[in-house]
């Protein structure tokens, strides 16, 4: 990277491939897939009483290049809570953390406790996690998995597109629970099921845009600039992608 930076070549980290949009041109430059994946417990903390270990809270580290539903699993197995009802989430720890991955009211940079990098790489990650029945903790997941694959496209897409907006412009819009739900605001505009050649807004969630086949990375910017549009004259909230762009557009 540092090579790259010196002779002025581009430079682009790759997790998982999830929550990007390439060009349809690629990407001009250098990328550096990191696959380093050792998970391993750091510490706990905790107390005893009566002879008896009552431990509290664990430090669990895990290298950027490890999948997150590995990350998942290994902490669910150990008994340690916080992480999983992000199961069968796609992607690494590292685009997990660099994206910020968020499911409903929980954000991964809540449990994190400190990042090692490289330069602009990140390497590796501390997580704060407590100690609960695994029994408790696979219920919980498999529940959050299951909402996901009833509310969320099969179909190959990006991940969500947009951010969520603010609460304060819900309580503004008066969205229905003061839901700050971009999903909400693209089919309340409408535009659920809209196609631009062979790309489209999901008839299930609309803050999708999935692939119906051969779709063009151009006309899933052009999806993205319309619903932009659509909501700033409707709602008049200016959306932030939450997608990166990667390449030349």
């Amino acid at each position: 990277a540092k090579t790259a930076e010196s002779l002025k070549v581009p430079c682009f980290i790759l997790g998982g491939g999830s929550n990007i949009l390439v060009s349809d041109r690629g990407f001009r430059g250098l990328v550096i897939k990191n696959k380093s994946r050792e998970i391993k417990t750091l510490g706990y903390k905790g107390k005893i009483q009566n002879q008896k270990s009552k431990i509290q809270n664990v430090l669990v580290e895990a290298d950027a290049g490890v999948p997150f539903n590995q990350l998942v699993r290994f902490t669910i197995e150990e008994g340690f809570g916080g992480l999983e009802e992000f199961l069968g989430l796609p992607g690494t720890v590292g685009g997990a953390i660099v994206g910020n991955a968020h499911w409903q009211d929980k954000e991964i940079r809540d449990l994190l406790v400190s990042k090692k990098t490289f330069g602009k790489i990140l390497l590796s990650a501390v997580f704060r996690l407590k100690k609960e029945e695994k029994k408790i903790l696979w219920r919980r997941a498999q529940r959050a998995a299951q909402y996901r694959q009833k509310t969320q496209p099969c179909q190959p897409s990006a991940g969500c597109i947009f951010k969520n907006i603010k609460a304060s412009e819900a309580a503004r819009i008066g969205t229905p629970g003061f839901t700050t739900s971009a999903g909400f605001l693209i089919e309340a505009a409408g535009l659920k099921g809209t196609k631009i050649g062979n790309v489209q807004i999901s008839l299930v969630h609309a803050n999708f845009i999935i692939n119906l086949g051969s779709g063009k990375a151009a006309d899933v910017l052009k999806l993205i600039s319309l619903i932009k549009e659509k909501i700033e004259e409707k709602f008049g909230v200016d959306l932030k992608e939450e997608i990166v762009l990667v390449g030349e557009f």
